[in-house]
């Protein structure tokens, strides 16, 4: 683990501009392993049909990051939101609400910030490459 400080980008509601590249790969693995094992074909919440793409593009490093909120399926984010998701996703809630997390560079706990020439910078905590 280390830290970075990264540029806190006002256009995404002050999130940091850059995500932990070893980190969302490491969590759009997982996500993609759950989806494909306990996610049926055709559910009704688009994880399937709009988020496991995402996912793969993620994967194949040809989706650019941070992402907004906007990627998110609608019918799944509504789901949530109400509560309405099939108690068998907890598994699936858990691995998907930190990917979000880290795809959107969101901030896991209250940023440490720095002005720098009138910017808005932060410290953020990147993984380390785990060797093959």
């Amino acid at each position: 683990m280390h830290r970075k400080l990264v540029k806190l980008d006002e256009k995404n509601g002050w999130s940091f501009s850059e995500v932990d590249q070893v980190r969302v790969q490491r969590e759009a693995r997982l996500v993609r392993q759950i989806i494909k094992r306990d996610v049926p074909l055709g559910d009704p919440y688009g994880i399937h049909d709009e988020l496991l793409p995402l996912v793969e593009r993620i994967l194949a490093g040809k989706q650019n990051l941070p992402l907004t909120s906007q990627f998110e399926p609608g019918a799944l984010r509504w789901a949530r939101h109400e509560g309405t998701l099939p108690n068998n996703y907890r598994e699936f809630l858990r691995a998907e609400a930190s990917f979000w997390v880290t795809a959107t560079g969101s901030h896991r706990e209250e940023p440490v910030e720095e002005r720098i020439d009138g910017e808005r910078y932060a410290w953020m905590d990147f993984e380390d490459d785990q060797p093959s």
